[in-house]
């Protein structure tokens, strides 16, 4: 799934360990909603509302629940 995605959907893999499920998800970093961005720059006026930061460490967050 897309880091977008995943930011709409990352709690329901406390449900898959709640009930033992094993599942594996990948995350493609585009950087954010539909075509992302390559860099985000420190001016707030150039960071595109549908930008995420590209480098999110996504992984942190389920890191110590298995």
């Amino acid at each position: 799934m897309g880091d977008s995605a995943f930011g709409f959907s990352a709690f329901e893999y406390e449900t898959t360990i709640r009930y033992n499920i094993p599942i594996v998800i990948i995350i493609i970093n585009n950087n954010g909603i539909f075509v992302g961005v390559d860099e985000l720059s420190d001016k707030n006026n150039e960071k595109p509302v549908t930008a995420l930061n590209p480098n999110s460490r996504y992984e942190k967050l389920v890191q110590n629940s298995v």
